[in-house]
């Protein structure tokens, strides 16, 4: 999915991609004992190819549980990557995402 992003991206510049990327930074924290670093990996892959996570930026890096597994642990699996111009749109645009990750009973986007 990443290269098809990137070599998009290549070509073209505006583009965002939002999805399940099934990738999350979270996933190293909780996979300790194992020394995983998908998540970390995956996300300097993103930003190595001048792409930016819409998300992190917004939240500062935070991440929002988006998949819970069997434990109840939470993961960010669903983000938004794009290039530098789209990534800085207006402010009301990325609150529209803010909006978005809200239960649907909690927001209104009118």
């Amino acid at each position: 999915m990443l290269a098809t992003i990137v070599d998009t991206a290549r070509r073209c510049e505006c583009v965002p991609a939002a999805g399940d990327f099934n990738e999350a930074l979270g996933w190293d924290e909780q996979h300790l004992d194992d020394r995983s670093t998908w998540g970390r990996e995956y996300f300097e892959n993103v930003a190595r190819h001048g792409l930016v996570s819409v998300l992190h930026k917004r939240w500062q890096g935070q991440e929002q549980p988006t998949h819970f597994d069997e434990a109840g642990r939470g993961l960010q699996l669903d983000h938004v990557l794009a290039t530098p111009g789209v990534a800085t749109e207006s402010p009301r645009r990325v609150r529209r995402l803010d909006l978005l990750s809200q239960p649907a009973s909690a927001r209104s986007l009118f």
